[in-house]
């Protein structure tokens, strides 16, 4: 589901106006989802995209004066080495299952050709969890990319290491891992079919999904993001509305009280908050609990001076 690149956030731990002006010349976007938390010491809150794209890695000059101000960078989970191994161990089945094994046979033949269409072989994806082939399935057309460079939170977060910055997370990739796992087999296997169905009713010169979840983020419009990301999830699905709760309310009232809690125990430090952008807008969305715990936030533009 587009939501997932959000979400993939990170994962993951995702995950989107830049457009490129030529072939080789890109234009960062005017709209980031950046906003400074006022304060005797300010910080700041940036929503991300978990992708490769050089329009997303073009930092306007707003981010990258406040990521130069940070004395702390704080990304979902800590993108080192280890964290990610771990993430990559715990999206594979146990050694005594297969996905060939899991999948109905319908599914299973529907995965079969959307990868065959592309080169690749269902095998090469036997030992992965079925909420992990769905979100690569999104992924595909990005995979070339990241082999090239980094999505945008490890690129934040690597910059922020190569500073000699402190780095520190909002969660864990177990309690990422957690919600993927905890939405069961039947719910994993919904996200499988709804992912394929929007995958399969892309037509000729229709824009990938995860394209037009770029141009959305890379507009700045919250609204307009958050109904791009849901716009082939099927809310009548139980599975669905648990997953929905789950990803994005829980999270955001989990990260919300977190980046609280760290700004409390650290006020003199100047942190800047990397999550993905789709968790930042709407009245339960971490800005909304930002402000409702008495702190005030201030949305910048991409040239202004944080």
């Amino acid at each position: 589901m587009a939501r997932r690149v959000l979400r993939l956030a990170s994962l993951i731990p995702v995950l989107l106006t830049a457009v490129a002006v030529g072939p080789d010349v890109v234009r960062p976007t005017d709209r980031p989802f950046l906003y400074r938390i006022e304060g005797a010491t300010p910080s700041f809150l940036y929503g991300t995209v978990h992708l490769p794209d050089e329009r997303a890695l073009a930092l306007p000059r707003s981010v990258r004066l406040a990521l130069d101000r940070a004395d702390v960078v704080v990304t979902e989970v800590l993108l080192d080495a280890a964290s990610q191994q771990q993430a990559a161990r715990a999206a594979l089945l146990p050694a005594d299952q297969k996905l060939s094994e899991i999948l109905p046979p319908e599914l299973h033949a529907r995965t079969r050709a959307y990868l065959a269409a592309r080169g690749l072989p269902i095998e090469a994806f036997e030992q992965q969890k079925v909420w992990a082939v769905a979100m690569q399935l999104t992924l595909l057309e990005y995979l070339p990319q990241l082999a090239m460079r980094p999505p945008l939170d490890l690129l934040l977060f690597r910059t922020a290491q190569q500073r000699g910055k402190r780095v520190d997370a909002l969660e864990t990739p177990a309690e990422q891992i957690a919600l993927m796992d905890g939405i069961g087999t039947e719910g994993q296997l919904s996200m499988l079919r709804q992912t394929l169905g929007y995958l399969e009713a892309i037509g000729p010169g229709d824009p990938h999904p995860v394209e037009r979840l770029l141009r959305t983020y890379l507009a700045g419009d919250g609204d307009a993001l958050v109904s791009v990301s849901l716009e082939y999830a099927d809310l009548e699905d139980p599975a669905t509305r648990q997953f929905l709760d789950a990803a994005i309310h829980q999270r955001n009232a989990r990260m919300a009280a977190t980046i609280i809690e760290q700004l409390e125990a650290r006020p003199d430090d100047a942190h800047f908050f990397a999550i993905g952008a789709l968790h930042i807008p709407g009245p339960e969305g971490v800005q909304a609990r930002l402000e409702k715990s008495g702190r005030t936030l201030t949305r910048l533009a991409g040239s202004d001076t944080p």
